[in-house]
């Protein structure tokens, strides 16, 4: 009896920490500086990510609450892929604005790291991103919405 195979379901970009440079998420090339992102949603139908940024601590106390996440620091000790204690944005970017166009962001567009947030850390981002009022939490649910359906209607 021969047996058959099944399908390898490839995993999930979901929580994991990829290097990446400012100028490929604002679309210029000519900025190199290297920035960590966090892979937050993952299309089912491409495989397109949503990243959020993630950013050193210092110098940044006073915007904790508005534009990063309060309460969540990432240390060196428990993520390898960071150098300094981090925290994250609270802004989810989608996609790579080019021209009037966006195009979406793959894992292959992103360096590998071999480090992942817990689970109870990817909980506290997924809850926090972009709530800092009502009316943004709104608009996020609606855009991560159609960015799932690939933007048509």
């Amino acid at each position: 009896m021969k047996q058959t195979k099944k399908p390898t379901k490839d995993k999930s970009a979901v929580g994991q920490i990829f290097k990446t440079t400012d100028g490929f998420l604002g679309n210029k090339p000519q900025i190199r500086k290297p920035r960590s992102v966090v892979a937050t949603e993952q299309r089912k139908t491409d495989g397109a990510v949503a990243v959020v940024k993630i950013s050193s601590k210092s110098g940044k106390e006073e915007k904790i609450g508005k534009d990063f996440i309060p309460g969540l620091e990432l240390t060196p000790q428990d993520h390898s892929a960071l150098t300094e204690t981090s925290i994250v944005g609270r802004q989810v970017i989608f996609g790579i604005k080019d021209g009037d166009k966006f195009k979406a962001i793959y894992v292959a567009d992103l360096t590998k790291t071999r480090d992942k947030l817990t689970r109870k850390e990817l909980r506290r981002i997924k809850k926090e991103v972009h709530n800092f009022c009502k009316n943004h939490r709104k608009s996020y649910r609606r855009k991560r919405r159609n960015w799932r359906k690939g933007f048509k209607k």
